[in-house]
């Protein structure tokens, strides 16, 4: 059973502009003082999270072949690094696992999909 080729490219990004919320957290330490037992004083540092609500006007939808999409933050760099959008999508075989060997790769005048074809303003 042969399989049918689908070459796409790994992923395609799309600029949206609106009002978008997201909390961040951030860890404050703060040093506690409390009485024990026996009456000494014994000291800690406790942490907790405080949440930080913020208001973003612009995010990146990632689409995927396959039909699943998800949204970043521009300012979230780590998050982009760490699912590798900031390269250029390869293009795949929507219907299997394989990849398009470079050479192979259809010449297209334009690149597509990655987040470098998006201009910020």
């Amino acid at each position: 059973m042969s399989e049918t080729l689908n070459m796409q490219p790994e992923f395609n990004v799309e600029l949206v502009t609106g009002s978008f919320e997201r909390t961040r957290y951030d860890v404050v330490h703060e040093e506690v003082t409390r009485i024990g037992a026996g009456g000494e004083e014994k000291t800690f540092i406790r942490s907790r999270l405080v949440p930080i609500p913020q208001v973003m006007d612009k995010m990146i939808v990632v689409k995927f072949p396959k039909g699943h999409s998800v949204g970043f933050f521009l300012d979230d760099k780590e998050e982009l690094t760490r699912y590798g959008l900031l390269n250029d999508p390869r293009i795949v075989n929507v219907n299997g696992e394989s990849e398009l060997i470079e050479e192979a790769a259809p010449k297209r005048g334009r690149k597509t999909g990655g987040i470098s074809t998006i201009d910020e303003d």
